[in-house]
C-alpha cells in the first residue's frame, strides 16, 4: 500500500518531498513518544523504590522507639544494622 502511494506521487518532486517530510515528522514524533514513555516508567519505578525505602525507615524508627534490638529491626525490615543505627541518630 505504501509502495503504491509512493509510486502514485513519484511523478512530482514536490509531492515526494512533502511525503518524506510528513513521514519524517511522524517518525520523529513516535520516537519522542517512546523516549517519553521510557522516562515516565523510570521515574515511576524510582518513585516506588523511594516510597518503599521511606516506609521501611519509618517502621524501623518506630521499632527503635519501642526499644527493639537493632538486629531484629534489620532482619524484619531488610535494612542493614548500620542503616538502622543511622536512623536512630536522625531522630
Amino acid at each position: 500500500m505504501a509502495n503504491e502511494l509512493l509510486q502514485s506521487i513519484s511523478q512530482d518532486a514536490d509531492e515526494i518531498a512533502s511525503f518524506r517530510a510528513r513521514r519524517k515528522i511522524e517518525m520523529d514524533w513516535n520516537h519522542k513518544m517512546s523516549v517519553l514513555e521510557k522516562a515516565e516508567n523510570r521515574v515511576r519505578v524510582e518513585g516506588r523504590a523511594e516510597g518503599r525505602a521511606e516506609g521501611l525507615a519509618e517502621v524501623a524508627k518506630n521499632l527503635l522507639k519501642l526499644e527493639m534490638p537493632v538486629k531484629d529491626i534489620a532482619e524484619a525490615t531488610g535494612l542493614t544494622n548500620d542503616e538502622v543505627e543511622q536512623l536512630r541518630t536522625y531522630d
